[in-house]
């Protein structure tokens, strides 16, 4: 049911009159949601342009309901006033018994909102495959996930994605703790769980990274952070040889040949083939900066091959379906897990999602999400939590 601009207030009266009579408007309410949709964007013109709307929102019109009614609400309508007698009733004293039973549906409804608070997932933005947008909407594995952790918990998911730019003075696992601690989301997902990383923080305060609805950087203030506790991990990431052409799919590190070897310093991939059999490959080097894409630089025939994380590779794909480029025979053998991280205090809510994960692990549902959204899926190895990366794990064989 469409409401004309202005009337949502006349709206949220009737139904609730309707609902005194005893029509069944609240058989199929979905509370959550409505308030959700209520709220999410008040007062925040930014919010309503960026913010992507959380899949599986469908609201039906006794939602609305709710929505109007908490609106109403949120205005500072009293009852008497935002729910006053219909016109057609006549005189000035209207029944008491008419008024406390319409009170008593408003009261029902929020308070029944009140109790189905979204799941709020903070996820990095422009992360493909695993989180991005497509016309303002999130998607990605990492939604995928986060949806049946929401289905688990019995509440509506929101997703909020935020960019994290390098400052000399936070690192992102200080910002995903600012998110958490200040309350701006329940968990986040698409986090690396290397030991340094998760635990006490290694400084007390941090600010949160861009997200809609933000204040401005100097206006944001210093949040006092809190413990990180990872999830099992649903992803690991690996990476792998990738070629231009079908002639060297079959490569590894050890037969290259003379090939042109595009690296990036600075990075696991460009080290580890600098490194390679103590420097084997390095005749055969040709350094990028780090503002040049090496996908793009192999695309372009500038370079015969290249080492990556292979969701580069999954990314790559997504914005060039008719790419040439190939994932080769060869994998690195470094694994980091990927998992949600959430703080310390939000156990229920982290055994929620440990179900869920190891549920889809277990029966090939993870699988099955990773092959839809386009993501090169590795099962997570043990450890769950890796104590770092060192100089051996990038010269293993």
């Amino acid at each position: 049911m469409n409401l004309p601009r202005g009337s949502w207030l006349l709206g949220a009266c009737r139904a609730l009159g309707r609902a005194r009579a005893g029509a069944n408007c609240d058989a199929n309410l979905g509370v959550g949601d409505a308030v959700w949709r209520a709220t999410q964007g008040a007062g925040n013109d930014e919010w309503r342009r960026n913010s992507p709307r959380p899949f599986g929102l469908g609201l039906p019109w006794g939602a609305g309901v709710v929505a109007n009614a908490r609106r109403a609400a949120r205005h500072g309508c009293a009852l008497r006033l935002a729910c006053a007698p219909r016109q057609t009733q006549r005189g000035h004293d209207p029944k008491p018994d008419r008024l406390l039973a319409v009170a008593g549906v408003v009261a029902t409804l929020l308070g029944g909102a009140a109790m189905a608070q979204p799941l709020t997932v903070c996820m990095a933005d422009d992360n493909p495959p695993l989180s991005y947008r497509v016309q303002g909407v999130a998607q990605g594995l990492d939604v995928r996930v986060a949806q049946a952790i929401a289905h688990e918990t019995g509440r509506p998911l929101q997703t909020l994605l935020f960019e994290s730019k390098y400052e000399r003075e936070s690192t992102l696992s200080q910002e995903v703790n600012a998110l958490l601690s200040s309350g701006v989301c329940d968990m986040a997902s698409g986090f690396a769980l290397l030991a340094g990383d998760v635990g006490p923080p290694a400084r007390p305060t941090a600010r949160v990274p861009d997200y809609p609805g933000a204040k401005r950087r100097p206006q944001r203030p210093w949040v006092e952070l809190g413990t990180l506790v990872p999830t099992r991990p649903y992803h690991a990431m690996a990476m792998g040889l990738v070629v231009r052409g079908p002639a060297r799919e079959n490569a590894t590190l050890a037969d290259l040949g003379d090939a042109r070897i595009g690296v990036i310093s600075g990075t696991l991939a460009g080290t580890a083939l600098s490194l390679y059999r103590n420097g084997k490959l390095r005749p055969h080097l040709v350094s990028l900066s780090q503002t040049q894409d090496v996908l793009e630089q192999l695309e372009a025939g500038r370079i015969d091959v290249t080492l990556v994380a292979l969701n580069r590779l999954d990314a790559w794909r997504l914005a060039h379906p008719d790419t040439t480029l190939k994932r080769a025979a060869y994998l690195h053998p470094l694994r980091i897990n990927i998992g949600f991280v959430t703080r310390a205090e939000a156990g229920a809510l982290r055994e929620a999602a440990d179900r869920v994960i190891d549920a889809a692990i277990a029966d090939g549902t993870l699988q099955r999400w990773a092959l839809q959204t386009g993501t090169t899926w590795f099962q997570p190895t043990l450890p769950y939590v890796g104590a770092g990366i060192g100089f051996g794990d990038l010269t293993r064989e």
